[in-house]
């Protein structure tokens, strides 16, 4: 939207002003207390509106002097005395502004002069004109801007449904249906002019197939009369035509429902239970539909209807878990607290505080019963997730511990740290049983797979290794290696030990 400005003038007991901006759309207001017998204020049209300046004159007064406005002509008020000039006032933004003019009885009329849109009279003193509305009608500048925006946002979504349209080759099942076509509808009949052709016509056929939909489900029930398989032929193809119809219906109430969600969230959630009524309305929804459904909804109701949000902490959160069975939320934070939660409630259920420095990451056992939590003060500690005690603290990193990882069978711990190591921990006895090396940059990231045999850390030097627990897996490759070995070193006996006594026993 472009402001092009606004004219504001109070004399007497009469005030108006005027703004316009790019969208033909005005704003005028005026406060009205006029005498009996005070002449009408004379009014002008301005570039998308109507400008009106009171005046005051004396019977035998000559009338006020009048300037042409960018798109019509102006009229300011002057205040007259036969023999009396009073002062000018002058008011700035948000106030009044009162132009006085000395003139004599017979005084010659000011002097013209051209401006932009027409002609400007000036009396003996220029008279200004100040844009002093803006700030008290920015609640509707606002509504102008928001309106133009939600036109803006369909029209984005127009132009991705145009472009699947054109590149599946004008395919009747890529246009618009139900409720975005009804839509789409709307805008054109109060915007054609700020679409393209192109999104003109695809409307246009759109609404040419919704119309053609219509006729083929009346000859599906009118064919009764014709016979029975004529009418069953025609119902089929009505039928599969329909149910085509609505997937597609069903996938456009999705988009837009993501589509209007920052800008209307009653009206995505509306649009998002329309996809889901329509959905349990037919028959054989496809699993890809039903899921942009699910998740439509997901982001709707929890922005709109069920807001979602966990304060407590006092800094910054680094870390969540949730227990196995989704009854219990862990979260670390930079307030060195590890915070329990139960997921039902929302609230809090406990606060765990007996870490020194920030709490980087945190992860419950499988069986639920443990949590560990890793910190900046180089230690990691176990906790009894019912209590809240802590049960071991482990010590052993030479640096900050970044992230923790239980294994399948809730015997081991493993660490990744700041100094470059990886280590594993017996959970029972909190004793330290391994120190993994071979990164050479901060160990970030660690895990356990879902069977127990591998282990996964991933670090700043840019690596990730994989770790094999499998022992039968580790003396088969640890032999591979021997027996390449031998081949350029056929003397070395130790080698030739291992490869009698263990790897040609496998």
């Amino acid at each position: 939207m472009s402001l092009a400005g606004l004219f504001i003038s109070r004399e007497g007991k009469e005030r108006k002003f005027f703004i316009w901006n790019g969208e033909n759309e005005s704003v005028s207001a005026s406060k009205e207390d006029k005498e009996q017998h005070q002449s009408p204020s004379p009014r002008r049209r301005g570039v998308w509106g109507e400008v009106t300046f009171a005046e005051e004159k004396e019977q035998h007064q000559s009338p006020s002097p009048r300037r042409r406005g960018v798109g019509g002509e102006v009229t300011f008020a002057e205040e007259k005395e036969q023999h009396q000039s009073p002062s000018p006032r002058r008011r700035g933004v948000g106030g009044e502004v009162t132009f006085a003019e000395e003139k004599e009885q017979h005084q010659s009329p000011s002097p013209r002069r051209r401006g932009v849109g027409g002609e400007v009279t000036f009396a003996e003193d220029t008279v200004e004109v100040i844009h002093e509305a803006l700030i008290r009608e920015w609640l509707t500048l606002r509504e102008w801007m928001n309106a133009n925006r939600e036109f803006r946002t369909w029209q984005e979504r127009l132009k991705i449904a145009l472009g699947e349209w054109k590149k599946n080759n004008h395919d009747a099942g890529n246009l618009l249906r139900g409720a975005p076509l009804t839509v789409a509808e709307e805008w054109l009949q109060k915007r054609a002019d700020e679409m393209t052709q192109e999104e003109r016509d695809f409307i246009q056929a759109s609404l040419k197939d919704q119309n053609r939909q219509k006729r083929i489900r009346q000859l599906a029930v009118g064919g009764l009369a014709g016979g029975f398989l004529v009418t069953l032929g025609l119902a089929g193809i009505a039928g599969w035509g329909f149910w085509r119809a609505s997937i597609n219906e069903i996938k456009s109430l999705t988009q837009y429902s993501d589509a209007v969600l920052s800008s209307n969230g009653s009206k995505a959630l509306k649009t998002s239970l329309q996809a889901v009524i329509k959905m349990r309305r037919i028959p054989l929804v496809d699993a890809d539909t039903r899921t942009q459904v699910e998740l439509s909804l997901l982001h709707t109701v929890s922005n709109v209807a069920v807001p979602n949000t966990l304060g407590g902490h006092a800094k910054q959160i680094r870390g969540v878990s949730f227990s196995f069975d989704g009854k219990l939320l862990a979260t670390s934070s930079d307030d060195s607290t590890v915070k329990l939660w139960d997921t039902t409630t929302g609230k809090v259920i406990n606060t765990l505080d007996k870490h020194k420095d920030e709490v980087l990451e945190v992860s419950f056992s499988r069986d639920g019963k443990l949590l560990a939590s890793a910190s900046r003060d180089k230690t990691v500690k176990l906790w009894d997730a019912t209590t809240g005690k802590v049960i071991n603290t482990l010590n052993g990193h030479a640096d900050w511990v970044f992230s923790i990882s239980f294994s399948q069978n809730g015997k081991w711990l493993v660490t990744g740290s700041r100094d470059n190591t990886v280590k594993l921990w017996d959970i029972a006895t909190g004793k330290e049983i391994k120190t993994l090396s071979g990164h050479t940059g901060w160990v970030y990231a660690v895990s356990f797979s879902p069977d127990g045999n591998r282990l996964a850390t991933a670090s700043f030097d840019n690596k990730v290794r994989l770790w094999r627990l499998d022992f039968d897996y580790l003396v088969q490759e640890g032999c591979k290696y021997i027996e390449n070995y031998l081949k350029p070193n056929p003397e070395d006996e130790d080698a030739l030990k291992i490869n009698r006594e263990l790897c040609r026993k496998l």
